[in-house]
């Protein structure tokens, strides 16, 4: 009998061994999946922050890339503003004298001033968003409402 068993227990004794093997084999690839699933999801998570700085890179450019201001669209709005408020003060003062044509040369002086004013103000406030604006694209868009060529910066 101890021929039987010595046998039936040395498969017993080399099963537990092969399992036991198969086992930290198994734990052992379960470890290394899992530190390269981790790996993964770091590289992932990098490449995902690379894109999103990429994006802002492209999207924001900085204040070296970002063309000035025209010049020709400042002054013409200064000069409007400026033409447009003196007309507006003449017709308000008594330059004018007394007489018929008084009140007409009043009405139109405040007519012409305003109609000058108000491009002045609208495009005076255009360039404050020009000037406001991080974007060149926006800042682009914005300069071609403007009714004038820009040869020059």
């Amino acid at each position: 009998m101890n021929t039987n068993e010595d046998p039936e227990k040395q498969l017993k004794i080399s099963d537990a061994h092969k399992l036991s093997k198969n086992i930290r084999q198994k734990e052992l690839s379960l470890a290394l999946d899992e530190s390269q699933q981790q790996e993964q999801e770091k590289e992932h998570e990098n490449q995902e922050l690379q894109r999103q700085k990429d994006i802002l890179d492209k999207k924001y450019v900085t204040e070296e890339e970002i063309r000035p201001i025209p010049k020709k669209a400042i002054f013409t709005v200064i000069m409007l503003f400026i033409v447009g408020i003196t007309l507006i003060s003449i017709a308000g003062s008594d330059i004018g004298g007394e007489g018929v044509t008084h009140g007409t040369m009043d009405l139109s002086f405040v007519i012409m001033g305003s109609l000058l004013l108000i491009p002045a103000v609208f495009y005076g406030i255009k360039l404050i968003q020009v000037a406001l604006s991080k974007d060149e694209h926006e800042r682009q868009e914005i300069l071609s409402e403007f009714p004038m060529e820009y040869d020059d910066y």
